[in-house]
């Protein structure tokens, strides 16, 4: 079904070159008024700060699952379904509810492991990954299965409009996290039509440590070529803000429905969609 622009169009109009920070506040502002919305939390905060962010956005890193895409359905499925048929004891005690799914798998590029340490299941951590990973590829396998999360499009095209580059940094396995991309994110996205169109894509095939280990984001910034205040993560989860964070970058926190009980107090920002960090760039 074809998303509608709404408020965001008029967001992203803002977004043209010599615009300065502090007139792009004031136009979303006036935007906000005639719509009868509020201001975005990112933006409130942003003018807060007198229009500035600190140094120059230089690059946008993305999250993939949660952030880009409302995956977390489709991995706590598949992760219910690999657990149960590993598992010895009743199925009642392995299913993850997404309260628990939020707290203790969110944001982890190990969860196979916590998984088989944790319920004592009967195999090991790399047959349990390559069942979760076989399940979840079921179940996205048809194009745009999981929605395109609000606001990528608009935040795409203001960085670009603004000589930002864009990334991906992602805690998936690199063929699952292109499958992402191409099957769910491609085939809903206005603003991108390849995976060329982002600078850099890297996963925890890249690393050695995952996150909350910040290596994945200090890997992206030197593939940038550029310096980590430079960058300015969005990140969904506790994991993956403490990651970006110890990276010495700044974060945007978006929280969705498994994170939102998380404590996002370490962010520099917490927003309610994509659609709000624009006014950080």
């Amino acid at each position: 079904m074809p998303r509608s622009a709404g408020p965001a169009r008029s967001a992203a109009s803002c977004w043209q070159p010599g615009c300065s920070p502090a007139r792009r506040t004031r136009r979303l502002a006036a935007a906000a008024a005639l719509s009868g919305a509020a201001l975005p939390l990112a933006t409130r905060c942003f003018a807060a700060a007198g229009g500035r962010a600190g140094a120059r956005v230089g690059a946008v890193i993305f999250d993939c699952d949660g952030t880009l895409l409302d995956t977390e359905t489709a991995y706590l499925e598949a992760f219910n379904r690999a657990a149960s048929q590993y598992y010895q004891g009743p199925r009642e005690d392995v299913l993850q509810s997404p309260q628990s799914w939020g707290r203790d798998f969110v944001g982890r590029g190990n969860g196979s492991a916590i998984a088989v340490a944790r319920f004592g299941l009967g195999c090991t951590a790399q047959e349990f990954d390559a069942r979760w990973t076989r399940n979840f590829g079921e179940i996205i396998a048809v194009p745009g299965s999981v929605p395109l999360l609000k606001g990528f499009d608009e935040l795409y095209w203001a960085a670009r409009a603004h000589g930002v580059r864009v990334a991906v940094a992602s805690s998936s396995s690199g063929a699952t996290l292109r499958q992402k991309l191409s099957n769910l994110l491609l085939a809903q996205s206005r603003a991108v039509g390849t995976l060329a169109d982002f600078d850099v894509i890297v996963s925890n095939d890249n690393v050695t440590r995952f996150k909350p280990d910040p290596e994945i984001y200090r890997l992206a910034a030197r593939t940038l070529g550029l310096p980590p205040e430079a960058c300015l993560v969005v990140e969904d989860s506790l994991p993956g803000v403490h990651a970006g964070k110890g990276a010495g970058m700044r974060v945007v926190a978006v929280p969705n429905p498994y994170t939102a009980a998380q404590d996002f107090s370490l962010a520099d920002h917490v927003a309610e969609s994509m659609l709000e960090v624009v006014g950080l760039l």
